[in-house]
């Protein structure tokens, strides 16, 4: 059986990659939201949870147990088999379930029998969740790294994550962009549940006593929503407003998405009809359909700046620090932010935040 340790104890042992982490809750469970790095190995698929759980509604729990061994019990070998998968040399294996209790037993006693030494989350996921939210809603010191469409603000937050300081990518974690076009050539978004798990994630190994450098983005990133706590922090702090040339923004959108077909390119076009007129959008619809790439990217640039410096008029005028750039390689960008920061950190990175 294994031996089950409190979450403090857990985080650390899940963070050193040396074990493998194992969600053994149904499939629909997983998807719904799973502590990052997890390898889903189910005790039960969709079905039959469902089925363990009626049983217990009505008839109680060892009657419920009883249907749960039926149904799994020929899965036991299949367990075995994907913890080979997962962990082929190293026999110590993280382990959890919704609360720590009954399908983590029962994995953990298979796997035991198969020589595994399984280290088991008290409390389960439940106690995992908890744990994100609460640490959405601690203080930060955060640097906002803004700019108008095409700035390259990601590529930025990488070069500053490569020269050392601690970054959280929400575009990234959310697999979106965040415009109409973000979803493009991107894979599956997680859900809204998983997204904050992986933003607390995050934090939970950085040094909060450090400044976090994050994009200025929209409450929403296609179907993933920036927790409330964290995106007020982001709109109580200064904004570093990169300003690039329209030209150099230009190049980059069109580099971006100019290899998509018209079609695809055409349909996220309409998506924005409502918020971009129809006028103007038949004219964009138009310059594709003439295979005028860099004009229809050019109209969509000028609707996403509109957009962008409402977003900035909505912010108080001293928290706005432009940086001005030229033709200085992003890598030179992030150097020049992280020494503005450390010149002056209090007037850029807030902690904390009194909405918060």
């Amino acid at each position: 059986m294994a031996s089950f340790i409190p979450i403090t104890e857990f985080l650390p042992l899940a963070a050193d990659g040396m074990r493998a982490i194992v969600d053994a809750r149904s499939p629909a469970e997983y998807s719904q939201g799973h502590m990052p790095g997890a390898l889903n190995i189910p005790l039960l698929d969709n079905e039959q949870r469902a089925q363990v759980g009626i049983e217990f509604k009505k008839r109680g729990r060892e009657r419920a147990i009883d249907l749960g061994f039926k149904l799994a019990g020929s899965s036991f070998p299949e367990l075995a088999k994907k913890a080979k998968d997962i962990s082929p040399h190293n026999k110590e294996i993280l382990l959890y379930c919704w609360r720590g209790g009954l399908r983590s037993q029962i994995v953990s006693w298979v796997l035991g029998m198969y020589g595994y030494e399984l280290i088991g989350l008290k409390g389960g996921y439940k106690t995992f969740r908890n744990q994100a939210l609460e640490m959405l809603e601690q203080p930060l010191t955060l640097v906002v790294v803004g700019g108008r469409t095409g700035a390259g603000k990601t590529e930025i937050l990488n070069h500053l994550a490569a020269q050392g300081h601690q970054v959280i990518d929400l575009e990234g974690l959310a697999n979106h962009k965040g415009s109409a076009f973000g979803g493009l050539g991107m894979p599956l978004q997680p859900s809204n549940e998983h997204f904050e798990n992986l933003i607390a994630s995050q934090l939970m190994r950085f040094d909060m006593n450090k400044t976090i450098y994050i994009e200025n983005e929209s409450r929403q990133l296609g179907s993933n929503k920036v927790p409330d706590s964290l995106y007020l922090k982001m709109r109580d702090t200064a904004v570093i407003d990169v300003q690039l040339p329209t030209k150099r923004r230009l190049a980059r959108i069109i580099e971006e998405y100019g290899h998509f077909p018209p079609a695809m390119l055409a349909e996220k076009t309409r998506n924005v009809e409502k918020r971009m007129g129809p006028q103007h959008v038949k004219a964009a619809l138009e310059l594709l359909d003439a295979g005028n790439i860099a004009a229809w990217a050019e109209a969509v640039m000028n609707y996403y700046d509109h957009n962008y410096d409402y977003g900035m008029e909505q912010r108080q005028p001293e928290t706005i620090i432009k940086l001005e750039c030229g033709e200085e390689s992003h890598e030179e960008i992030a150097r020049k932010i992280s020494i503005m920061n450390l010149k002056a950190p209090k007037a850029i990175g807030v902690a904390g935040s009194s909405q918060s």
